[in-house]
């Protein structure tokens, strides 16, 4: 059951010329999921906005006016929101002191604080004030999308293959990407609608060139890849930032945005299939093409033989196979799949939560930004020796323990330089729970069903991300500190639960639903190896 997968596995190298070839061609799809996810947080970025003044209208009205303090007293009531001097959505018409009881909606109309970016697409469809709502559930759209394209590209990737797969996502963001500027401008609709695809795309791409990469590479260096994988979503982040430097225009930025993309036309040539996908779905000719250009980059040879034994010994064990086979082969089974999905929204509650609204933390924007996302380098830098140390499944808890308490901390300290250092540990153990969450679901789930284990981690996770900007209302209309508690909250947790879960470290791949069902059975695991290796000593007596 899967020994000659392992040995061709073993064959080809923990990591060689082919797998290194694999890591180059991942690079961009984990770099377009990072630019991707935080698009919105440029091209709508959120600027100071005033109420039009008596004597005033929206051609001729500066924003900069209300630097004078006498017009301020004057015009606009306190702020409820001790940090904040003024309300600036509502104003007294008539009044020399503005009470709050006497304000009114700006009713003739928004005046925008453009030092920062010149246009937004906040401005363009006017998200603020009492429409502020609108912003989140652009991000609630665009997360939704994300959720859909981890849906299709499970079921794609394990019915048609990590390439077909791949290729459809890719190539369909190159036409999509590069008109979505055009699109954006549409309306606000339109704009969801937009949103919407993105994160399907964007996402289908990066979970299969994944998947794939995790199955080509072994021993430490799929660890230590593995988790740096991740640090390609933290560049493409860094590039997101760096054009909206530059470029404060959202229509010049998304333009930016969609270059990358174009580098996908060479992936037709360049992108392979797994071989284990196409040895678990019994596709031997194709499988043989596959090791046979993986064992000339890596310089071995794979007996042929071998090749046809794998591919003869999955054929009926990989039929039929899909994600709820997880649930429906005994509560032990269901339990560790329950646990995982709970541990993704978990995560990527906390992380994205964190990571949307970065403009809330005191200081420059792009500065808090480019610290926040530099914050997730350490976490990767520790991950690697603590899952090697310690295992992934200890990691995770240290990590997602850590950052929930710290986030709690961030909620409920009220100095501003303790919430920034915590909201950044908070975001150096997300991160680094992330990887290591990625990591772990690729090893405990099958073969069969790696593709599609991994589409349900990232679909429970984008339900968490979904609750995110939905939750960040809170802060708004209930409690400053209520959503960065919860997110804390969560993480405690899902680390709790996490004890409950297999440890992988130094395990093998499990291939079949039944290596999954027996994963913590040693007897079984003792009797799949003396069964190999009676296989090895016949064949080398033949």
């Amino acid at each position: 059951m899967g020994a000659a997968i392992e040995e061709i596995a073993k064959l080809l190298g923990n990591f060689g010329r082919y797998q290194a070839f694999l890591y180059a061609l991942v690079f961009l799809p984990g770099f377009m999921a990072g630019l991707l996810s935080l698009t919105f947080s440029w091209t709508g970025y959120t600027p100071n906005v005033r109420c039009v003044l008596p004597g005033e209208t929206t051609s001729n009205a500066n924003y900069s006016a209300i630097d004078d303090t006498h017009l301020r007293d004057r015009w606009y009531p306190p702020s409820a929101d001790q940090n904040e001097e003024r309300a600036l959505c509502t104003y007294c018409p008539n009044s020399t002191l503005c009470k709050k009881e006497n304000a009114i909606k700006c009713d003739r109309g928004i005046v925008y604080d453009t030092s920062i970016f010149k246009t937004s697409l906040i401005i363009e469809y006017e998200m603020v004030c009492e429409d502020s709502y609108k912003k989140e559930v652009t991000r609630v759209c665009y997360m939704l999308g994300v959720f859909m394209g981890a849906l299709i590209c499970g079921t794609l990737s394990d019915r048609y293959g990590r390439r077909r797969s791949f290729l459809f996502f890719g190539l369909t963001s190159i036409i999509f990407l590069n008109v979505e500027f055009l699109l954006l401008g549409l309306g606000y609709i339109p704009m969801l609608i937009t949103y919407f695809i993105a994160g399907a795309m964007g996402d289908g791409a990066y979970l299969t060139s994944y998947v794939l990469f995790m199955e080509s590479v072994g021993g430490f260096p799929k660890t230590l890849l593995g988790v740096w994988f991740q640090a390609t979503y933290t560049i493409g982040m860094f590039y997101a930032a760096l054009i909206a430097y530059y470029q404060r225009e959202w229509k010049m930025i998304q333009i930016f945005y969609g270059i990358p993309p174009l580098f996908y036309l060479l992936y037709f040539w360049l992108f392979p299939e797994s071989y284990r996908w196409a040895l678990t779905n019994h596709k031997p000719e194709l499988s043989k093409k596959l090791i046979a250009r993986a064992s000339k980059w890596n310089n071995v040879v794979v007996p042929e033989k071998l090749i046809l034994e794998a591919s003869a010994e999955t054929k009926t064990e990989f039929e039929g196979a899909n994600i709820l086979n997880m649930f429906r082969n005994g509560s032990h089974l269901a339990k560790q799949t329950l646990i995982i999905g709970v541990t993704w929204l978990a995560t990527s509650m906390s992380y994205y939560g964190l990571t949307f609204n970065t403009q809330d933390l005191p200081g420059d924007v792009f500065l808090s930004y480019c610290l926040s996302a530099a914050s997730e380098l350490p976490g990767f830098l520790l991950c690697v020796p603590i899952m090697e140390k310690l295992g992934r499944r200890t990691a995770l808890v240290i990590f997602l323990g850590t950052g929930g308490v710290s986030c709690i901390g961030a909620g409920l300290i009220k100095e501003k330089t303790a919430v920034l250092i915590l909201a950044m540990i908070g975001k150096m153990c997300a991160a680094a729970a992330y990887a290591i969450i990625y990591n772990y679901t690729v090893e405990v789930f099958p073969t069969v069903l790696r593709s599609s284990g991994t589409s349900f981690g990232s679909m429970s996770g984008r339900i968490g991300s979904i609750s995110a900007p939905l939750l960040h209302n809170l802060a708004t209309y209930v409690l400053d500190w209520l959503p960065i508690v919860i997110y804390g909250t969560m993480a405690v947790f899902a680390s709790v639960l996490d004890l409950f879960l297999p440890e992988t470290k130094g395990r093998e791949y499990p291939e079949t639903i039944e290596d999954a069902i027996h994963y913590n059975d040693k007897e079984y695991w003792e009797i799949k190896q003396r069964n190999k290796q009676a296989e090895n000593n016949l064949t080398t007596k033949l």
